[in-house]
């Protein structure tokens, strides 16, 4: 009976032995090799936020091993306790990384030299100028003696649930991923930077409400972008520890809104789609208001809002989207293009919130390269409608000064362009032709063959007309078989006879694709503006077609402005000169 109990003794024993070695965490060894080591397990617990650092290093708290991906139930009155047992086998300096710039508060708790324990503490509530040291996200520089093992104690604060990050890196490997990370970054928010200059120079080029619309939203966005990555609370408000806090979540909501504004103002949706339109509205003026309540809202149900609104934004730019392109409007493409990406981005990042999904960098940066490519597909609709908007306005003024039948300029605007000419001749000495044509046989062509007939005999003269003049020259219908020309850079008659005898021949030579069709009479009276000294050309050039017989030889004569009576046509301002009958030249 002694012997079994003393077996049972040595067995209980052995029990508690085992338990209590079972009861210390596993030794982190960190190898020669230096590189990046994520603990697969961490013996961690969640406790009340008054728990002291004795209380968890004299095994106060119920630490257990638990795997580095458990999503601990975080909420605003309890915190995370993590300790974990490092030992380096080699003279390296080490950094502890928690890659999650949204934490609110991590403190690292690790022994000085007399053995009392130090805290370091980084995160969204502390101001980057009080960390040890100015990052994106928390990470900390280890005092780790080569060869003992030292004990580290991690203690998060954060009002959602949260698989933690965590990984041990040397200080060269760590220095050199964060480069890589800020040449990533500085890349997209230079493109930010970019876009929203152009818009801004198109804003007020254009004067352009959309585009100042969409500069606001390039702004909001790029810096939530700078806020969601941790490098506005690195650069831009380091010492605003609340603002850092809740900056990405007040920011998206505001981007979001001002993105459904602009998705607005794309659809145009008519009255067949007035409630999505007046969604649409309703949502993008919902945004400042929303950003607002944010920052004055418990961050869990703040993050729910943020989730929900976003989410909504997201389906609607998405059915926006749908209905636009649906319709045939090409901007829909562009929309769908930045929308689908966006609203996936928004997705995984609600997922990663509540750990439907394990942490990556796809999750980390989703949000930003969703940003990145929505903006210039953003700026591509907008400019496709703006080239629409500005075709239109141009239609518009191209009627009020463009002829309807021919396309060339009407009466007044020709005159005014004349002007133009023989006030740059005065200025600068550049001179120019004028001409005015005459289609003769017109009257003959419209009595015998009809309106009809005659207005296409008009219109291949236009055609004509233009394959001969320059794109520099200036062209318009005075009158109802009259065209005025001006001709730029014309410095001497051989030149300007040069031009006047092709139109004539050319209207004289059978038309090719319209068989049967009455040959173009052109009679043409020309004179070069430095012969002018004041007079008024028009009216020489009429009376020189004037004195044109309809079978005239010679169809083609100088007029001599000077020796031209008042014409009884309208010359726009342009005053007659006074005098004898005209004297012409022929060729």
């Amino acid at each position: 009976m002694t012997k079994l109990l003393l077996r049972w003794a040595a067995a209980v024993a052995l029990f508690l032995l085992a338990c209590a070695c079972r009861a210390q965490p596993g030794v982190l060894v960190l190898g020669p090799s230096g590189q990046a080591i994520e603990p697969q397990e961490v013996w961690a617990s969640v406790a009340d936020r008054k728990v002291t650092i004795e209380d968890a290093a004299r095994g106060k708290l119920p630490l257990r091993p638990q795997s580095i991906h458990t999503v601990f139930d975080l909420n605003a009155s309890n915190a995370l306790w993590v300790q974990l047992r490092v030992q380096p086998t080699a003279s390296q300096a080490w950094v502890l990384e928690l890659p999650m710039p949204t934490l609110d508060q991590v403190t690292l708790w690790q022994r000085d030299a007399t053995g009392r324990w130090v805290a370091a503490r980084t995160g969204d509530t502390v101001p980057v100028s009080q960390w040890p040291e100015s990052g994106r996200y928390p990470f900390f520089r280890l005092q780790l003696p080569p060869g003992q093992v030292t004990d580290l104690f991690v203690e998060v604060r954060y009002p959602l649930p949260v698989s933690l990050p965590m990984r041990v890196v040397t200080t060269n490997s760590h220095d050199y991923r964060t480069q890589l990370e800020f040449l990533g970054l500085g890349m997209a928010l230079g493109a930010l930077a970019m876009l929203l200059a152009i818009a801004c120079y198109r804003a007020w080029r254009l004067r352009d409400g959309a585009y100042a619309l969409f500069a606001a939203h390039a702004l909001v966005s790029a810096l939530a972008v700078a806020a969601f990555t941790g490098v506005g609370g690195q650069w831009l408000w380091p010492g605003a520890g609340a603002w850092i806090d809740a900056s990405p979540g007040c920011l998206a909501i505001l981007g979001a809104g001002f993105a459904l504004l602009i998705v607005e103002r794309l659809a145009a949706f008519d009255r067949r789609h007035r409630l999505l339109g007046l969604a649409l509205r309703a949502g993008g003026l919902a945004g400042p208001v929303l950003a607002i309540a944010y920052l004055f809202t418990e961050r869990r149900a703040g993050v729910v809002a943020l989730g929900a609104y976003v989410l909504v934004v997201a389906l609607l730019a998405i059915t926006s989207a749908a209905l636009t392109w649906r319709r045939g409007d090409p901007v829909g493409r562009w929309m769908a293009a930045g929308s689908v990406p966006l609203a996936a981005s928004v997705l995984l990042a609600i997922a990663r919130v509540y750990n439907w999904i394990e942490a990556s960098w796809v999750t980390e940066y989703a949000v930003v390269m969703a940003l990145t490519l929505d903006l210039p597909t953003l700026q591509a609709a907008l400019n496709s409608r703006s080239r629409e908007r500005r075709s239109a306005q141009l239609r518009q003024l191209a009627s009020s000064s463009q002829d309807a039948l021919t396309g060339l300029l009407k009466a007044g605007p020709f005159f005014a362009r004349l002007r133009q000419a023989i006030d740059r001749f005065e200025r600068t000495g550049e001179s120019s032709a004028v001409a005015v044509i005459e289609l003769a046989n017109y009257a003959l062509i419209k009595q015998n063959l009809g309106n009809e007939v005659a207005e296409e005999s008009l219109l291949r003269g236009v055609i004509r007309l233009r394959k001969i003049v320059r794109d520099v020259d200036t062209t318009g219908r005075i009158g109802e078989a009259r065209f005025g020309l001006v001709l730029e850079g014309m410095h001497s008659r051989d030149a300007v006879r040069q031009v006047a005898t092709r139109l004539i021949a050319w209207g004289l030579m059978p038309d090719e694709e319209s068989p049967g069709a009455p040959v173009l009479q052109f009679h043409v009276s020309a004179l070069l503006v430095p012969e002018l000294h004041g007079a008024d050309p028009v009216a020489a050039l009429l009376a020189t077609l004037r004195a044109m017989s309809p079978g005239t030889r010679k169809p083609f004569r100088f007029a001599d402005p000077h020796g031209t009576p008042p014409d009884s046509v309208a010359s726009d301002g342009l005053a007659s000169a006074p005098g004898p009958a005209p004297a012409t030249q022929s060729v």
